[in-house]
């Protein structure tokens, strides 16, 4: 069934044709050069005459205050969109492309595409009734295609929301195009639709959630599942209405067939299946038991996951422009580390992001050495929120852990015996103290540290915690990524370091002395924060919205303010 937005854009689109073949016959008229030549002074005009107001163009705001004043003027403000007097075939690539920003998760109706079929329909009711063109609606008509253009490329290019009005610690580096030079070349060989869809991410993963959003919207009409009401012990040989509630929202999800069991209110060996299928798509632990976690999944509504899936296509589109051919990402939302070299997930491992008063930033860096054995430099800010309660509850808190005291910075500090001081004296706005970790087991960065300098003081390191492994939600640092196999990463990084095997990296672990060791190639790593994301097998994947982030895009990405 298609939406009013698209049956609405299908209506546009065959008056555009019809609009476009009237048309052609007029544009041999001797009368088409006159015409483009007074469509060029308007256009002029407008844009030398604006006084600093924004341009308007049948009313509407047009957008794009930078590109398209400079798009008209390296093209001596002669129309763009007009072949021989009369609008071109270009007008009609442009409306289907524009009408497929619903597959972005943007909204088709943002980008002028009404008004534009309105004055198309204008202008061929002139032609009919052989009333002169009106020059000045013809300019109307210019800006309008032209700002569609320039404001969707831009949007699917860089997103429509500036991630730094709404998530200050997104630092990842933003792509970037010339979009009036993109246009200009688009109209010459009248590719404008491939020349818009090349500006959007080509990532699978991009595309596999293009393709769950267009099955969820596809779906939304129908009438949703019942909820599924908890049970106790809600696994394989449960029976109640509850098992024939969580096999209709499997099954309408797409993730159990319908099997020969009569009885649908049987837990059988098949639900169980499907049930950890889902679970695993969830990050969940794939257990086949529909608990409390499992239950608010499956009852997420298709409306609120295809919320999810815009906000994520967003944040690809605020991705870099080249992740790199080697890189590490890390999933915030995912608890997960990748290394990918060529598009191929070489090394995989689970990850421990940020407390949600500690959040991980969203960034991307440049890793260039690693660090075997390091001391832990504690934070000033840690030292006096964190572990001055610790001090004063234990006074042998300091060396039972290891932890060496000085007093200054720099060449003048000096190293204090911790028994000398009266913590209990001191507080979180008077702490003259410094604490150095020594290297060791508890050592609060574990045996490697992975270090790629940034603004946020945030890299990756091992821990001494690895119980918290086994949970599936894990935001409990404050705020670096800890990894389950620092090893294995270091022996990737290291492979083409003469020297440095995975033996002699344990070997050097052993020793418990600091050694740096200095990357042959740097490697990228980006820090990024998806609650939805698609794999190279065409699957998607939810997850919680552990920093509660997806509401406030949501709310910027349907603001009509151009961002």
């Amino acid at each position: 069934m298609k939406s009013g937005v698209q049956e609405r854009l299908a209506f546009f689109a065959a008056i555009l044709i019809i609009a476009w073949l009237w048309l052609c016959c007029f544009s041999s008229s001797p009368m088409a050069a006159d015409i483009s030549e007074n469509v060029r002074e308007r256009i002029r005009q407008r844009m030398e005459y604006t006084g600093g107001n924004a341009v308007t163009a049948a009313a509407e705001t047009i957008y794009s205050s930078v590109a398209l004043p400079r798009f008209y003027e390296q093209r001596g403000y002669s129309p763009a969109w007009l072949e021989s007097g009369a609008p071109s075939s270009n007008c009609q690539a442009l409306v289907r492309a524009v009408g497929t920003a619903g597959d972005h998760g943007l909204n088709p109706s943002e980008y002028h595409v009404e008004k534009i079929a309105g004055l198309l329909t204008e202008v061929e009711a002139n032609q009919r009734a052989k009333k002169p063109l009106n020059p000045g609606r013809l300019a109307d008509l210019e800006f309008l295609l032209s700002d569609a253009f320039l404001i969707y490329g831009a949007h699917l290019l860089g997103g429509k929301v500036n991630p730094e009005t709404i998530e200050p610690d997104w630092t990842a580096g933003k792509r970037e195009a010339d979009l009036a030079a993109l246009l200009a070349e688009a109209l010459i060989t009248n590719d404008v639709e491939k020349a818009l869809n090349s500006l959007a991410p080509q990532d699978a993963a991009y595309r596999s959630m293009q393709g769950v959003l267009k099955q969820l919207q596809a779906a939304a009409p129908r009438p949703s599942a019942p909820l599924v009401q908890a049970a106790p012990s809600f696994k394989l040989g449960f029976r109640g209405p509850q098992t024939a509630a969580l096999r209709a929202r499997l099954e309408a999800a797409g993730y159990l067939s319908q099997d020969s069991e009569q009885d649908k209110e049987v837990f059988n060996e098949s639900l169980e299946a499907a049930l950890k299928k889902f679970q695993a798509s969830w990050g969940l632990e794939a257990d086949g038991v529909c608990g409390p976690a499992t239950l608010n999944a499956v009852n997420r509504s298709e409306k609120d996951n295809i919320a999810a899936i815009r906000a994520n296509l967003e944040r690809w589109r605020w991705m870099p422009q080249n992740l790199g051919d080697r890189h590490i990402l890390v999933n915030i939302a995912d608890f997960h580390l990748a290394v990918v070299e060529n598009g191929e997930e070489l090394l995989a491992m689970k990850a421990i992001v940020g407390k949600l008063y500690r959040k991980t930033p969203v960034f991307s860096g440049r890793m260039t050495y690693l660090v075997i054995s390091p001391y832990w430099d504690v934070p000033p800010s840690i030292a006096r929120k964190d572990k001055l309660p610790l001090m004063q509850k234990d006074p042998n808190y300091l060396t039972a852990n290891n932890f060496v005291v000085y007093q200054g910075w720099g060449a003048d500090s000096r190293e204090v015996d911790p028994a000398s001081v009266d913590w209990k004296t001191l507080g979180p706005d008077n702490f003259p103290y410094r604490l150095r970790q020594q290297p060791g087991p508890g050592n609060a960065l574990g045996r490697i540290k992975f270090m790629f300098p940034n603004k946020h003081n945030v890299y990756i390191h091992d821990t001494p915690s690895h119980d918290l492994f086994a949970k599936s939600q894990r935001n409990f640092s404050s705020g670096c990524i800890r990894i389950q196999d620092p090893i294995g990463l270091a022996e990737y990084l290291l492979r083409d370091v003469p020297g440095w095997s995975r033996a002699a990296i344990e070997e050097a672990v052993e020793r418990r002395a600091e050694k740096t060791v200095t990357l042959s190639r740097p490697i990228p790593v980006h820090v990024m924060y998806f609650t939805v994301f698609g794999d190279n097998q065409g699957l998607v994947h939810f997850r919680n919205d552990i920093y509660e982030r997806d509401a406030r895009l949501l709310e910027a990405l349907d603001s009509n303010a151009q961002q």
